[in-house]
Order: structure tokens, then sequence, then C-alpha cells
């Protein structure tokens, strides 16, 4: 038990050094996409090339649903909606216990190092 607890240890410290030398390199890496997309407001989307980089910048785009809602009604266009499990409801509605009977497990296990 000693080894693993040891070995455990080791990783724990491994892991929250990384995880601290992470989180700047993270607000560095937003801030320089930052100042990126302000050098291209003027140029528009497109593909770039920045010496040996290729800095592509392009809009992102999603559907507007409420747009959507208000011009294709699902009384009219059923196709465009899915009927889905609203999980926040569930957790309301039913007892935990019996929410609990309805969980399952779902990728790895979670690791947090505090």
């Amino acid at each position: 038990m000693t080894v693993q607890i040891d070995t455990l240890t080791a990783l724990a410290n491994q892991l929250a050094t990384v995880q601290s030398q992470l989180r700047p390199l993270q607000e560095q890496e937003a801030a320089l996409k930052a100042e990126i997309r302000s050098n291209l407001a003027q140029l528009g989307p497109g593909d770039y090339q920045a010496g040996d980089h290729l800095v592509s910048a392009g809009a992102t785009r999603r559907l507007d649903q409420a747009l959507i809602t208000q011009h294709y009604p699902a009384t009219t266009h059923p196709q465009f909606y899915k009927l889905v499990i609203d999980p926040a409801a569930v957790r309301r509605e039913l007892a935990p216990a019996v929410v609990d009977e309805h969980m399952v497990l779902a990728g790895d296990m979670k690791i947090t190092v505090r």
C-alpha cells in the first residue's frame, strides 16, 4: 500500500506541476489569438502565410435556433425536431435514489489534483 501511495504522491505532484505551468500558457494562447484576430480584422477570413506558419481565419457560424423555430415551427416541420430527455427535469422530478438507479459510468475516471 505504501508503494502505491508513494507512486500516487509522485504522480499527483507531477500533475500539479504540469497544471500550474499549463494555466499561464493557456492565458498566453488566448491573448495571442486575440491579438491575431485584431490584426486580421481588416483582412477578413482567409488563409495567410506568416513565415513558416499558415494562419487560417474563419467566421464561426451556427444555426440560429430561435430563427429556425420562428420560420419553421415544429407543427409544420416536425422532421427538424427531436424529443430529448431533459436531465435537469429528471433530477428535479424523480427521487435521488431513482435517478441513481439510472446512472451509468461515462468515460474515464475523473481525476482532480488540488
